[in-house]
């Protein structure tokens, strides 16, 4: 039983050492390598998932995948129409050539490749700047603001000088995390954006009135034509409805028993205008109401209230 002990023991020690002193775990995220005295084992022998072969003397190479965050510190610099700004920039990289970066990054350090990116954006980003005026940075119409372009024109830029000396690395993105007026010069500049924005004000305001001058007289000329039209439209019915009216009118006094009851009509209309209100007047018999009036001389009995006059 005791050479059973020692034998287990033996193996589980040998597979500890093992385990230990000829194996390693890279993890998911990165790119892992062998330094097999100074010289750089770019695919180590993979035994299981994650677990990949190695010599005691190497020593393993760990280089993170991940996006890497450098921001610059704040520093001044000078626009195309010598303006200063303050401006810190940020930007988002990650490796892509692990050999590459290794060699000439001093053995894949971090450190060393901020300050690459460092160099390289802060330098370009300032460059970039340099060459635009204040208000493609500051300006009430969003379309003449021009960060996002410059942003990425930094970050092209940057990205074609590492290619070119083969570093392994590449910016994902470029962006400025703050860009303002140094404390002494601030207040100038915004009052002289600020008189800028006044003059744009009194632009606007000019041009509108000339369009509200020229849209008013448009309106007025389409009124007045609009009103002739319309007079000219009015005038034609009512002579039209004149000429059916008399051509209704001929056609019913061709109509027999026409006149006399048109007569009969004008008869009543008359002698309703002649009477006042409340009046009775008593008639004879079989003859027309001018004639009764004319010979009776208006004998009209009055109201209902009063003696009747005979």
């Amino acid at each position: 039983m005791r050479r059973v002990a020692i034998a287990v023991l033996a193996v589980v020690v040998a597979v500890v050492l093992f385990v230990v002193l000829f194996t390693f775990r890279g993890r998911q995220y990165e790119w892992v390598m062998l330094n097999r005295f100074g010289k750089l084992v770019e695919n180590p022998t993979t035994i299981a998932y994650g677990w990949h072969l190695c010599w005691p003397t190497d020593r393993v190479v760990r280089l993170d995948k991940r996006l890497h965050l450098y921001q610059s510190a704040l520093e001044q610099t000078g626009t195309g129409g010598r303006e200063t700004l303050s401006v810190q920039v940020f930007a988002a990289w990650r490796i892509t050539e692990p050999v590459r970066f290794y060699q000439s990054m001093g053995g894949g350090s971090d450190v060393e490749a901020q300050k690459v990116i460092n160099t390289k954006v802060m330098g370009t980003a300032k460059a970039k700047i340099g060459e635009r005026t204040l208000e493609e940075f500051f300006n009430v119409d969003e379309k003449q603001v021009q960060t996002t372009n410059l942003e990425n024109a930094v970050r092209d830029e940057v990205n074609a000088d590492i290619r070119k000396n083969e570093q392994g690395i590449e910016v994902a993105q470029v962006g400025f995390a703050r860009m303002a007026f140094p404390p002494e010069i601030a207040g100038p500049v915004y009052t002289r954006m600020a008189a800028e924005r006044a003059r744009q004000a009194e632009r606007f305001k000019a041009e509108g009135e000339t369009e509200a001058t020229r849209i008013r007289a448009q309106a007025d000329e389409a009124a007045l034509k609009t009103r002739a039209d319309a007079g000219r439209e009015a005038a034609k019915i009512r002579s039209d409805a004149d000429s059916e009216a008399l051509d209704i009118l001929a056609k019913s006094q061709e109509a027999p028993g026409a006149m006399d009851f048109y007569r009969f009509m004008k008869e009543i209309e008359m002698f309703k205008n002649s009477m006042g209100p409340r009046t009775i007047l008593i008639l004879e018999a079989g003859k027309s109401i001018p004639e009764q009036v004319g010979l009776l001389q208006q004998k009209v009995v009055g109201p209902a209230t009063q003696p009747l006059n005979k």
